[in-house]
């Protein structure tokens, strides 16, 4: 009865909340009394399972709806939603009831919660940890458990919430050890916090810094990486004349290395020639447009280009592409495929480093402005204010999950706009992302085709959609198949340039628009 509802509640200003109402009043209208019963043998059963927990959560957030009522302005939704909430066996039904079986489940089972696949259970479950901190008697299971990269985004409530120095040191040393280039932004925070409180903690985390450098993990970063880390331990002066003496030698060794490389695999790529553009523009659109194009050719289109001539690399490439597509396991064509996705990587970066809070409000009003041409309903500026708050906890996971369903939510707003001239998310709509981005189809059968070339179909595809040769990352964040620690700001730029690549798309481009 309840696998379509959430165990999170998004607040009355995400569209996820708007999906959840419309849940909520189709089983109101299809069977209300069946609903009612549903909900009370959730309510009057102790929970013995995870599943039977995850439905407890679930009923815990309807019942929290009951705040948000005085928001809704669509007639039907709220008078369905009053008479439910006013039913006399629901109505005795207060989110205080729910609080003591839900912490007794905690206390029995944390381990096997947070052992669990499911992001969502694990991180609601580790917030109404902090809540009902007085009740939770497993701080020891807890922290043992959590996956280390949940513990660095809740670490401040956590520790606030925490009363046991004992078990605020183990708390300390999870997030901290050991240490992960991926994870080092967030760790280094966490360690200048606890600095005056945890003397010891803090100094074995300078020590592993220096030990870090022989690591096996540091070993395997790409020059471009390793020189950002070192740079980034420098500019926290955490470390003393001598430790920062060892590492400007080994910065300066890497530099080195890294100007002296040229060519095939390990061709260097770096953001001068885009800053070279960008700074000359004065209207940011122009920054955006350079970001997504080579002259008059998007780089999505530029990236599908295949030679007929056959490389040298196709025959004594020896890069596990792991694939047998047929362009992509050719070797000269991975390769500068794999060069301009670097690129604009870099160049991605490089523009939301470099103009900081500026970025994100141009950003913004860029979007609102395309949004407005074409008609659609206004929601980005509310997501991306969201996502740049996320981005700024460098939560990345977070970050990339809510810019993926940015996008998949403007794509199906573009394609509805442009097939039925209808606007809005409620609107009957079966297909999926990957419906979308069908690059074999004309543009009778895909009417994004009438923006879109083939080729930039395809590019998209392959980063947000191909499961067979290409990154799946909607899939891949949505269904939780991808470690949150995998998750950093490079994996988030690609998601953001695919995202301003669709605005640039339109305002440049979109002329099916204003037919």
């Amino acid at each position: 009865m309840f696998e379509k509802y959430s165990v999170k509640n998004y607040g009355i200003n995400d569209l996820a909340t708007g999906m959840q109402f419309k849940n909520l009043l189709e089983d109101l209208k299809s069977g209300r009394d069946e609903f009612y019963e549903s909900v009370l043998s959730v309510v009057q059963k102790e929970p013995t399972s995870i599943l039977d927990y995850e439905s407890l959560l679930k009923i815990k957030v309807v019942f929290e709806y009951r705040e948000l009522i005085k928001f809704i302005s669509n007639e039907e939704l709220k008078k369905n939603l009053i008479e439910f909430y006013t039913e006399p066996r629901i109505q005795k039904i207060s989110n205080n009831e729910l609080k003591a079986p839900i912490i007794r489940f905690i206390n029995l089972h944390a381990t096997e919660i947070f052992s669990n696949d499911d992001y969502d259970i694990k991180n609601e479950t580790l917030k109404l940890c902090v809540t009902y901190t007085k009740g939770i008697q497993c701080w020891n299971e807890i922290i043992n458990t959590t996956d280390d990269f949940l513990l660095r985004s809740h670490f401040d409530s956590i520790f606030e919430a925490l009363k046991s120095t004992k078990i605020k040191v183990e708390l300390v040393k999870k997030v901290l050890f050991p240490l992960s280039i991926r994870d080092f932004d967030q760790q280094i925070e966490i360690t200048m916090r606890i600095e005056m409180v945890f003397e010891e903690e803090y100094k074995k985390f300078k020590e592993e810094i220096i030990l870090f450098l022989d690591s096996a993990e540091f070993k395997a970063a790409n020059n471009i990486v390793q020189i950002k880390f070192m740079k980034d331990v420098l500019g926290y002066r955490i470390l003393g004349l001598k430790g920062e003496i060892f590492i400007k030698e080994r910065l300066n060794a890497a530099e080195e290395i890294l100007n002296k490389s040229k060519g095939g695999y390990q061709t260097v790529t770096n953001s001068e020639k885009y800053a070279e553009l960008e700074t000359i523009c004065k209207d940011f659109s122009d920054k955006f447009y350079f970001l997504t194009y080579i002259e008059l050719f998007s780089i999505y289109q530029f990236m599908q280009y295949e030679s007929k001539d056959v490389s040298m690399l196709d025959f004594v490439t020896n890069i596990d592409l792991g694939t047998n597509h047929g362009k992509y396991s050719r070797g000269s064509f991975f390769v500068k495929f794999r060069k301009c996705k670097t690129q604009f990587i870099l160049n991605t970066m490089y523009l939301m480093g470099k103009y900081k809070a500026n970025f994100w409000q141009e950003l913004i009003m860029y979007a609102e402005k395309v949004q407005d041409f074409t008609g659609i309903s206004p929601f980005l500026k509310a997501h991306l204010t969201l996502v740049e708050r996320l981005l700024n906890e460098k939560d990345y996971f977070s970050g990339s999950l809510s810019m993926s369903l940015i996008i998949e939510r403007f794509l199906r707003e573009i394609y509805l706009k442009l097939t039925y001239d209808v606007v809005g998310i409620f609107k009957e709509a079966r297909f999926t992302l990957g419906d979308l981005l069908r690059f074999d189809l004309n543009t009778s059968n895909n009417k994004l085709r009438l923006l879109f070339s083939k080729e930039e179909l395809e590019t998209m595809d392959y980063f947000l959609t191909n499961n067979d040769y290409g990154m799946n990352m909607r899939n891949n964040l949505a269904h939780y198949n991808i470690n949150a620690e995998d998750v950093d700001i490079t994996y988030f730029s690609i998601l953001m340039h695919i995202f301003i690549f669709i605005l640039v798309k339109i305002d440049y481009q979109g002329l099916v628009f204003e037919k």
